[in-house]
C-alpha cells in the first residue's frame, strides 16, 4: 500500500519540482509530509474511520521512521527509473487506540509518491493520497477511507466519494518469508486494483506483501495509468526492500 499499501500513493510537502505550466488548470495542494514529523491530525482524518480495536488485540505497528532504500526496476513515461529509490516514513501519532503515519517514495527528483495511513487493529486505512509528476500536484482524500488491510476477510471491496471518487478491491494472496539484509521476515501478499473518477482519472493495479505487523512494504511490483489534470502519468515498477533498518533521513 506507498506505502504504498497496495491501493494509492501520495505526494509529500517537500516541493513538487518543477510544478507549474503555463495555461495549466488549478491545481489542488500537496499533502504534507516531513521526515521527522508525525501527520497532522487534520490530514490524519481519524473520524473516517471506527473506534479503536479492543484493548490487547493482535494489532499493527507503523514502522519506524527514517529513510528506507529499495532496489526498483520499471519505467516512469516509458523512462527507466533509477535502479535505487527511497521511501521516507513520518512518524506516527496516536488518538483513541488509533495510529496515523505516512510515507513518500520517490521515484525520481519530480516524481514522488506517498500515503497516510490509520492502523486500527489488524486493519490499515489509507486516509489520503496524492501525486506529483513534473508538471501537476494532485492529492485524493478518500471517504471513507480505503480498508487497505484487513485482519477478518480474505477478499474485501469498496467505494470512496469526494473531488476524486473511485472503487477499490483488495484480496490477500498469501504469506511467504523473504530475507532481506541477512534477516527473515514474515509478509502478506495483497493483490489489489483502483479506478478514479474526477479531479484525477484513471487505474491502478498492484501486488503487496508487507512484513507482518510493522505495516512496511518489503515488495511492492504495480502499473498505474492517471490523469492530473492535462498530464498523463504511466509508472509502472517493482521496488525491493533493502534492509529492515532505516537510515535517519
Amino acid at each position: 500500500m506507498t506505502v504504498s499499501v497496495a491501493i494509492a500513493v501520495a505526494a509529500s510537502g517537500c516541493g513538487g519540482g518543477d510544478s507549474s505550466t503555463a495555461g495549466a488548470p488549478p491545481r489542488s495542494s500537496a499533502i504534507e509530509l516531513a521526515a521527522g514529523t508525525a501527520p497532522s491530525v487534520e490530514l490524519c482524518g481519524f473520524g473516517e474511520v471506527g473506534g479503536a480495536q479492543a484493548s490487547g488485540a493482535v494489532k499493527n505497528e507503523p514502522p519506524a521512521p527514517g529513510v528506507y532504500q529499495y532496489a526498483t526496476t520499471g519505467t516512469e513515461r516509458g523512462k527507466p527509473l533509477p535502479a535505487r529509490t527511497n521511501t521516507t516514513v513520518t512518524p506516527g501519532t496516536a488518538r483513541a487506540g488509533l495510529t496515523c503515519f505516512g510515507s513518500e517514495h520517490r521515484y525520481t527528483p519530480k516524481v514522488r509518491t506517498a500515503d497516510v495511513y490509520i492502523l486500527r487493529g489488524e486493519d490499515i486505512y489509507i486516509v489520503a493520497d496524492g501525486f506529483v509528476t513534473p508538471n501537476y500536484v494532485q492529492s485524493v482524500k478518500p471517504r471513507p477511507a480505503i480498508l487497505a488491510l484487513s485482519g477478518t476477510q480474505q477478499a474485501w471491496r469498496g467505494t470512496f466519494a469526494g473531488a476524486t471518487s473511485g472503487t477499490y478491491s483488495v484480496e490477500i494472496v498469501g504469506r511467504r518469508t523473504f530475507t532481506i539484509g541477512g534477516k527473515r521476515v514474515k509478509a502478506v501478499g495483497l493483490s489489489s486494483t483502483a479506478t478514479f473518477r474526477g479531479e484525477t482519472t484513471g487505474s491502478q493495479k498492484r501486488e503487496t506483501w508487507l512484513a507482518t505487523g510493522r505495516a512496511l512494504v518489503v515488495r511492492e511490483t504495480g502499473t498505474s495509468v492517471l490523469q492530473l489534470g492535462g498530464d498523463v502519468e504511466r509508472l509502472s515498477y517493482t521496488d525491493r526492500l533493502l534492509s529492515l533498518e532505516p537510515s535517519g533521513g
